[in-house]
């Protein structure tokens, strides 16, 4: 027995409970209105009647007018609105804020503190450096 025969299997005396209540609500119906004129008469009432119910609560529902919903100190505490919209870009790229005047001319005492003498301490020192820096390019050359 599947899935679906078991949820059928297992609904069938709700089923039959419905199909009883219904055939039993017609007969006390039509034992309570026998004429066929009276019947009529009754299911046009009852039909004018969820007519006009249906026409209240549309007409109750909304007045016509858009509107607005007032929103109450709470909820603005909530989320700033500050938080949900990114403040717009300004319309400007800002100046470049240099530290210092740029120089046209430098003396010798200006690029002194700059400029290191590689043969202050001797050639040997850079030429290994350099000479390892080599060594090292080419190794990596396939």
């Amino acid at each position: 027995m599947g899935f679906l025969e078991k949820i059928i299997h297992g609904l069938e005396p709700l089923i039959r409970f419905l199909r009883d209540a219904a055939q039993s609500a017609k007969r006390m119906f039509l034992d309570f209105f026998p004429d066929k004129k009276h019947r009529l008469m009754v299911g046009a009432g009852a039909g004018v009647l969820v007519v006009l119910i249906f026409t209240a609560a549309a007409l109750s529902g909304s007045s016509g007018k858009n509107e607005r919903v007032e929103v109450s100190d709470r909820m603005r505490a909530v989320i700033p609105v500050e938080d949900i919209f990114l403040p717009d870009e300004p319309d400007f790229v800002p100046e470049v804020l240099l530290e210092r005047e740029r120089r046209s001319i430098w003396t010798e005492d200006d690029s002194g503190e700059y400029w290191q003498d590689p043969l202050k301490y001797g050639e040997e020192r850079w030429r290994e450096k350099i000479e390892a820096a080599i060594d090292d390019y080419m190794e990596r050359i396939p």
